[in-house]
């Protein structure tokens, strides 16, 4: 199966260890996404950590990360880091799967923006507008699943013939 931007993301973000539950409520999330804004998310500014901890947000996204923060001493991103977006593992695995897709999609919602332009506006409100901009509509979706599954069927049938032509 060809990789997607999805799939390079996640390699990126070192997201292979993670649980299968984890991986796939990233990926369910980062799907919603227009290629374009996964295409932002590769900017070396950008940085993913997993943390396992119950007192940590589900999602947080701090931006600009200065070094004398506290999350910047415990996790010591590396030095072009910009944003630090921290995923808790306790969270995605024991919270319910839509609220911790929730608080990923805003936390991506402050991201995003941050990436394109840092001194814009990045107030809770802007970060749920943002993450409507970037992201697929419901019935977009519906259409471009609809227009993969009848790519599929054409790319079957057209294996079959080609099978059938060939066993004569």
């Amino acid at each position: 199966m060809a990789q997607s931007y999805v799939d390079f993301r996640m390699q990126e973000w070192g997201m292979e260890a993670a649980s299968k539950r984890f991986q796939r409520i990233l990926r369910r999330v980062l799907n919603e996404l227009y290629p374009g804004s996964l295409v932002l998310l590769k900017d070396p500014r950008l940085e993913v950590r997993v943390v396992s901890d119950p007192v940590e947000a589900t999602a947080w996204a701090y931006f600009p990360v200065h070094r004398r923060r506290l999350i910047a001493q415990e996790l010591k991103p590396k030095a072009q880091t910009r944003v630090l977006l921290v995923l808790n593992g306790l969270h995605f695995e024991d919270y319910r799967v839509a609220y911790v897709m929730d608080c990923f999609r805003d936390a991506l919602g402050h991201v995003l923006p941050y990436l394109r332009s840092p001194k814009a506006q990045n107030e809770c409100s802007d970060a749920m507008r943002e993450w409507r901009a970037c992201a697929w509509r419901p019935q977009e979706l519906e259409e471009f699943a609809r227009l993969r599954r009848d790519a599929a069927k054409r790319s079957a049938s057209s294996r079959r013939k080609k099978a059938a032509g060939n066993g004569r």
